[in-house]
């Protein structure tokens, strides 16, 4: 979670640099605009080119296998905590639906992308936890929000959450890598 805060507080900063920038120093603004033409051009290429794309899947696997070793199963009880202090250690432990539905998410897309096995395999393991422990079968959705020892719990907000997140990791698994969630699914509709 502080990893995640963290790079919103980054880019909160960003954008209002931007702001700034563009207000008050053009120069800089045709700086940065062409850092950010240069870094999506790099990110295009990436997408036919397995020596340039290495870079991100390799940054993207090494977050991946930090927040699991920092937040899956780490106190004793299965899920994923909240959040972790800054030596990875959890300081809330309770599990969030949205954590497991980015989880669930980030091990389907790692595996189409490098075709390695174990990300496939923690895959399954985050399905069936969210089938045996998230998934509400008797009411229908995802519960929102479950203590440490996996009891339901509404301290965040009562009752159900979103359909948001849920839907997303149902989606995502089964649809391009190379395009956002809501273009995939418009582009699979035109098939």
């Amino acid at each position: 979670q502080l990893l995640h805060d963290a790079a919103l507080m980054i880019i909160a900063v960003f954008f209002l640099f931007l702001i700034a920038s563009n207000l008050l120093f053009n120069p800089v603004r045709n700086l940065l605009q062409n850092r950010q033409e240069k870094i999506q051009n790099d990110l295009d290429n990436a997408k036919e080119d397995k020596e340039q794309a290495k870079p991100f899947i390799e940054a993207a696997e090494h977050l991946f296998h930090q927040a699991i070793a920092d937040a899956w199963n780490e106190d004793g009880a299965p899920g994923i905590v909240y959040t972790t202090d800054w030596e990875g250690k959890p300081c809330v432990h309770d599990r969030m639906h949205w954590t497991l539905a980015e989880a669930i998410n980030t091990s389907a897309v790692l595996y189409r992308v490098t075709g390695k096995q174990q990300y496939a395999d923690v895959y399954a393991e985050f399905m069936k936890y969210l089938d045996e422990t998230v998934l509400d079968h008797v009411n229908g959705s995802w519960f929102h929000q479950l203590d440490q020892n996996n009891q339901l719990i509404g301290t965040v907000w009562p009752g159900k959450s979103d359909i948001y997140h849920a839907l997303q990791a149902m989606l995502i698994p089964y649809r391009s890598v190379d395009l956002s969630i809501a273009c995939a699914v418009k582009e699979s509709e035109r098939k």
